[in-house]
């Protein structure tokens, strides 16, 4: 009978963080003029601290914390948190707004310089995204900046911030389509010569001029909308079988679907993204951002029926599962390791669960991109 009583227990305990983990999603998702669904302000408001730190602790590979912290106090929400989670929020939201004031202060040199070069600069994720998209530029939090250059330009650029006293670093390959640099503030400087998606599309077709909100008076691109869209689609589905999903940039992509609300050709980004199971995994992406409440384009609402959707709960069960090298036997040795005390590792370590319905997520990708065909039929 005690046995029988700690199992429902614990998944009581484990249906309240779940359900917190959804509303927490949802709170991101959301916007001061649409408001919060009640059931979503009563999870925030009645969950206990040992809920939120389960909670918090899943939430922690997504990187969500800075905007999470903006949304709780947006939504008058931040003093019902408990103290416990208040201050771990805070404290990575005040991390990543000194790391991104340095950023930003090292962006505004780069873009200075380049201008009085006549070299146009093109900017990529992050730096972009946190200076124009997010609702605070405290609220993306970054590694480094990165840049693309135009077409053929690539030493000049290089050139350009060795005269800023950055250097290749030797912590990073140097790759055929970019090169990692550092400079003595510890600022890491991503300087991209192309974008593998860019090699058949005339260059013309890949930009577009933009003003940036922190950094006035010069010359900055970025890529088109549709182009940008198809870049953080293949970037997210590349990096998936390494890293699992990343909500953060689920939320990137949310992010620039609304900002060119409107402006988006999806029969383009569909060809820009060149293969089925990147189409699908957007169609997917677009279920779990309806799932939050949002209002998804129409175009991919309508295809998105076809495909399997991708649930909060395949995301967080991926993102723990994939990093270690799961199912392959390298990553079982990896884990078992790990148990042992032999080789501690700082990813997560996979629940029973996720590893019995670990098939189920495999199935849905496998059969999602032959569905994805349909729909463009």
């Amino acid at each position: 009978m005690q046995r029988t009583a700690a199992i429902a227990e614990l998944r009581v305990c484990s249906s309240r963080v779940q359900s917190l983990i959804e509303s927490l999603f949802a709170l991101v998702v959301a916007t001061p003029a649409r408001g919060l669904a009640p059931s979503v302000r009563d999870q925030v408001l009645h969950s206990d601290a040992a809920t939120w730190q389960a909670a918090l602790t899943a939430l922690t590979p997504h990187k969500l914390f800075p905007l999470l912290s903006f949304r709780l106090r947006e939504h008058d929400l931040f003093a019902s948190v408990p103290a416990p989670a208040q201050r771990a929020l805070s404290s990575v939201h005040n991390e990543v707004r000194s790391r991104n004031a340095l950023l930003m202060l090292t962006l505004a040199r780069i873009l200075r310089l380049a201008a009085t070069r006549g070299e146009p600069v093109l900017l990529l994720k992050g730096i972009l995204l946190a200076d124009s998209f997010y609702p605070d530029f405290s609220t993306r939090p970054m590694a480094d900046i990165d840049l693309l250059s135009v077409r053929g330009h690539d030493e000049k650029l290089f050139a350009l911030l060795g005269e800023l006293g950055f250097r290749p670093s030797l912590h990073h390959t140097v790759q055929c389509h970019s090169i990692t640099f550092m400079n003595r503030e510890g600022v890491f400087c991503d300087a991209h010569r192309t974008l593998p998606i860019l090699d058949s599309v005339p260059w013309h077709r890949v930009w577009s001029e933009v003003e940036l909100t922190r950094v006035h008076g010069v010359k900055v691109l970025s890529l088109e909308p549709n182009m940008m869209v198809a870049h953080l689609v293949r970037h997210m589905y590349g990096h998936s079988d390494e890293l699992g999903f990343v909500l953060l940039w689920v939320i990137d992509l949310l992010f620039v679907l609304r900002h060119y609300e409107g402006q988006l050709d999806f029969n383009r980004v569909h060809k820009l993204l060149g293969s089925d199971a990147a189409w699908a995994f957007l169609l997917r992406v677009t279920h779990l951002l309806a799932s939050a409440g949002e209002t998804v384009p129409p175009f991919l609402a309508k295809a998105a029926r076809m495909v399997p959707p991708l649930t909060l709960g395949t995301v967080l069960r991926q993102r723990r599962i994939t990093p270690w090298g799961l199912p392959h036997a390298l990553g079982w040795a990896r884990l078992a390791a790990h148990q042992l005390g032999l080789h501690r590792s700082e990813r997560q370590v996979p629940q029973l669960n996720d590893l019995v319905l670990w098939p189920l997520d495999e199935l849905a990708e496998y059969v999602a991109p032959p569905l994805a065909r349909v729909s463009q039929r």
